[in-house]
């Protein structure tokens, strides 16, 4: 093997890591420009337009002499149940 065999080689090599490197970035830059929202040829939609719809007054209370009905009160809360004893096992057997 002389020296200049191993240089092509060198070169060759260098050469294709070169080439692959430049379509992978040529190719991922194309399809980066294909992937996102085309800004030339989109349609703007038309902007939307609030709209308010206005809510007719509650009618005016009228003096009433009757005073308004009571709240009655909740029954007192039951009383809490006693805590269980805590049951005994059986011993082991030996």
């Amino acid at each position: 093997m002389t020296i200049v065999s191993f240089l092509s080689r060198r070169r060759r090599v260098l050469a294709l890591c070169a080439a692959t490197a430049v379509l992978h970035f040529v190719t991922i830059d194309w399809l980066g420009a294909r992937l996102g929202p085309q800004q030339s040829t989109a349609v703007r939609p038309a902007p939307s337009v609030m709209q308010a719809q206005l809510r007719l007054a509650l009618p005016k209370r009228s003096a009433s002499s009757e005073p308004p009905p009571e709240v009655k009160q909740l029954d007192p809360a039951a009383p809490k149940p006693a805590p269980k004893a805590p049951q005994a096992r059986p011993a082991p057997r030996p």
